[in-house]
């Protein structure tokens, strides 16, 4: 008796056991979602990494994150959960990062500031940094403190980075410590 159908139908049942096996094996997903803005995908994705904004000439503006995403049809990096340094003088830390130019960067959610050179420290939700001009600015509210006890709160604020001058659009309350 010959025995060659069935061999060859237990074979294709296995190859098919097989397939089926595979294909529900790679389809498994963890749960996470990729991120995406309008539809595109990221190039990359770096996780407890550091990303440099700013000219080669310059003092740039180092930032280390939680998760920096980068997607390059768009020229967009963001960084979650991000501390930052210049030089040995500006330090701070902030929620929300984002980029599409390497001079400019919006920093978002909790922003923290100290500048040690002016005994400084500034608090907001929003600032803008901007390295071509050598410029911080926000337009909404600012809390700054100095470390003689003078502190501003206000609304709009502008830091000259270069010459260490401060402006502030709307001052809503302040108090003054006298040296003397």
């Amino acid at each position: 008796m010959n025995n060659y159908p069935r061999k060859i139908l237990i074979s294709l049942l296995l190859l098919f056991f097989v397939v089926c096996c595979s294909f529900l094996c790679s389809c498994h997903r963890d749960g996470s979602v990729s991120p995406s803005i309008d539809g595109d995908y990221p190039d990359m994705v770096l996780y407890d990494s550091t990303y440099r904004f700013g000219r080669p000439d310059s003092d740039v503006l180092e930032m280390r994150a939680e998760t920096i995403t980068i997607y390059s049809n768009s020229n967009l990096t963001i960084l979650e959960n991000a501390s930052f340094s210049q030089a040995d003088d500006l330090f701070g830390t902030c929620d929300h990062a984002e980029s599409t130019e390497n001079t400019k960067v919006t920093l978002s959610g909790h922003v923290h500031v100290e500048k040690k050179s002016d005994n400084l420290v500034i608090d907001c939700d929003n600032l803008e940094w901007d390295d071509d001009s050598r410029i911080m600015s926000t337009e909404g509210r600012v809390h700054v403190t100095y470390d003689d006890g003078t502190s501003l709160d206000a609304i709009g604020f502008t830091a000259l980075l270069d010459s260490n001058v401060y402006e502030f659009r709307v001052i809503e309350k302040g108090v003054m410590t006298n040296e003397e």
